[in-house]
């Protein structure tokens, strides 16, 4: 049970710093946001490892580390230009889809066989995002969601929601 505690704490922590770098970035320059993001986070766990570090740390572990931060610098610093830029209900879920489908594919290339309920979240998950990054309407009824141009990426109809019919009048 403490496994879906932690998991749901770390969700929301996720989100709230995907909603607040998004806010950030839509004000400031989205690679200032990451610089600032990324300080921060190297702090925190600065002091993560202080308390809970128990192993010795190799030079390779050192940079691979350090190779695996500027990927995740540069990866962040895209997505909160993109947040800033467009819809984020298409931004967040296609990063999600993305960020899912990577391990998921590299493991079937390394030859690992995921179970039933793997692929089927998986299966779910591709047009759940399509349809999430499609749109639909907003707050106050009115249409919201992507361009024409990424809309013809994704595959979807350009006109979503077809003009009403006019009444014929007998």
């Amino acid at each position: 049970m403490l496994a879906v505690v932690y998991a749901a704490l770390a969700g929301l922590s996720y989100g709230a710093a995907d909603f607040s770098g998004a806010i950030a970035a839509k004000r400031d320059d989205a690679t200032l946001v990451t610089l600032v993001v990324q300080v921060v986070s190297l702090l925190a766990l600065g002091a993560v490892l202080l308390v809970f570090s128990t192993g010795e740390i190799l030079g390779s572990d050192m940079v691979w580390g350090a190779v695996a931060g500027l990927g995740a610098a540069a990866a962040l610093a895209l997505f909160y230009r993109a947040l800033a830029i467009g819809p984020m209900s298409t931004a967040a879920s296609l990063t999600a889809l993305v960020g899912a489908a990577i391990p998921v594919i590299v493991g079937l290339l390394l030859g690992e066989v995921p179970g039933p309920i793997t692929m089927i979240g998986v299966a779910i998950a591709v047009p759940a995002a399509v349809l999430v990054s499609v749109g639909g309407t907003g707050i106050r009824g009115q249409p919201v969601g992507l361009p024409p141009r990424e809309r013809a990426i994704i595959g979807a109809p350009s006109n979503p929601r077809p003009a009403p019919m006019a009444r014929r009048r007998v």
